[in-house]
């Protein structure tokens, strides 16, 4: 194939200039363009606040002398496990920490919250506000080797530097916990023969003291036994 001359490719090159469509002018127009706006950062789940809520950096007082301390007011509210107990209201408490030669000492003090609670009489439940003057702990800077009870020894998150209070106001709050709650001193309970509630009405049913005889079944009386075969028959 012969190679085409320069003359010759002058020639078809302006061919095609003119033979080409000639391009519409446009006038420019004017072109919004939109700001970019960052996007929200994602919020934490309340899962993960709720268990931030009692977690304290103490990063100042792990590099301080011994018996270096600060304090605050806290007021906060924390879910815990439903079995043990309920809240009816946030927990309040002056928080001192002190730095120690083994650890963070922590302590409470006006530990103020109110809880829900049963009545053993009338089972009705009912809230009740507590205020526990004291309390303290001390989270090690290192776990014991020999450990008898887990639940009982505090340790401070030396990566973190951290200290976690929720297991120290869950023992708290259970330990202050009312063996045989009532919701009154005269609550009058519920009636052990039919059941129904005696603050309310008098159901008429005379309650006769039970008589410490297990050898003589006559003599002896089970006051529950109406409300046991009571609860029987609604099963």
């Amino acid at each position: 194939m012969k190679e085409l001359s320069k003359k010759t490719k002058n020639k078809t090159t302006k061919k095609l200039l003119e033979t080409a469509p000639k391009k519409l002018h446009r006038e420019p127009t004017k072109r919004k363009i939109a700001k970019h706006v960052p996007s929200k950062l994602a919020e934490p789940s309340d899962a993960n606040e709720v268990d931030k809520n009692l977690t304290f950096d103490v990063s100042d007082l792990i590099r301080a002398d011994a018996g270096q301390s600060r304090e605050f007011h806290l007021e906060v509210s924390e879910d815990f496990d439903p079995n043990d107990f309920v809240l009816g209201s946030d927990i309040a408490t002056d928080v001192i920490f002190m730095k120690t030669e083994n650890g963070i000492s922590v302590l409470l003090e006006n530990f103020t919250y109110t809880i829900r609670e049963t009545c053993c009489r009338c089972l009705k439940t009912y809230m009740k506000k507590m205020v526990i003057d004291q309390a303290q702990r001390e989270f090690l800077f290192l776990r014991p080797k020999d450990i008898a009870d887990v639940e009982d020894v505090y340790t401070t998150d030396l990566k973190r530097m951290e200290v976690d209070l929720r297991n120290m106001f869950r023992q708290e709050i259970l330990l202050h916990f009312d063996a045989f709650p009532v919701c009154s001193p005269s609550c009058r309970g519920i009636c052990p023969v039919c059941g129904k509630d005696q603050n309310k009405a008098k159901c008429g049913h005379e309650l006769v003291e039970q008589v410490d005889n297990p050898h003589d079944q006559e003599e002896s009386v089970k006051p529950f036994q109406g409300l046991k075969d009571m609860i029987h028959r609604k099963k």
